[in-house]
């Protein structure tokens, strides 16, 4: 069985305090039905790429949107996503612990530290890649295909860590990753579930840490939230983490 993850960032421009990628995998044939869906809408609402960021700021092809259109497509789109894939996740990680937990300090020369961004797409991926080895079939696993959104400055992080993941499962339980690509988002309706989850998450999440209620255009309604994981590092985690990478790297350093 053949399944494809999208996977596409919010919240990693300007001064947001947290970054977020999320997205959602699928067989073929669900993907086909999110398309047959997902046409409607946009002929419906008249637009043709959905940026949430042009959304959020009613910009570009959102510009002059009435809040009864704008609040409509946010319900379309949380009914649209909520259960039409096997997985959807989004990674959340916050600016200023990467900074003081993981970035901060001396490393080893030659350890090369994960972006954001790049944390927050392994984090996504290795959610897939759990999630696809579950649904191993008479001994055979999956094979997981990936697609990021292109343009990204991180891409080349984000490609160098899948291939590191891909070198260290093979042969493992959780070998399914097979190739990773990048679309515009204009060529590629399947990123949309990505940029809206990682979006309307990530607003949420700010809206939570200044104390501030959810309004009904940043957050999930009630029951609206089936099959959205949401990953998230725990305090102290970054810096456990940046422990780990340096004590493995300083061991293979030791064997060569």
């Amino acid at each position: 069985m053949i399944i494809t993850g999208y996977l596409d960032e919010g919240h990693t421009h300007g001064a947001s305090p947290i970054t977020v990628v999320g997205g959602a995998m699928a067989s073929a044939r669900q993907w086909q039905a999110f398309q047959r869906a997902y046409m409607p809408i946009k002929r419906r609402y008249e637009f043709e790429v959905f940026h949430a960021t042009d959304f959020k700021g009613k910009t570009g092809e959102f510009k002059g949107w009435k809040t009864e259109k704008y609040l409509a497509l946010i319900e379309d789109l949380y009914e649209l996503t909520k259960d039409a894939f096997m997985e959807s996740v989004v990674a959340v990680l916050d600016n200023a612990a990467y900074e003081s937990e993981y970035r901060l300090g001396q490393s080893p020369k030659r350890l090369r530290l994960d972006s954001k961004y790049g944390m927050c797409v392994h984090n996504c991926i290795m959610h897939f890649v759990v999630e696809a080895a579950r649904r191993k079939h008479r001994g055979r696993l999956p094979t997981l295909h990936c697609v990021l959104e292109s343009g990204h400055k991180n891409a080349g992080d984000a490609l160098r860590i899948f291939k590191e993941m891909k070198r260290d499962l093979k042969g493992s339980e959780y070998d399914v990753l097979g190739e990773i690509t990048f679309a515009a988002k204009r060529d590629c309706d399947p990123l949309m579930p990505g940029d809206f989850l990682a979006h309307m998450q990530g607003v949420r999440d700010i809206r939570e840490r200044e104390g501030k209620p959810i309004t009904e255009d940043e957050g999930p309604p009630p029951g609206r939230r089936e099959r959205l994981t949401v990953m998230r590092y725990q305090p102290g985690a970054l810096a456990k983490l940046k422990r780990e990478l340096i004590e493995g790297h300083l061991t293979r350093r030791t064997k060569l």
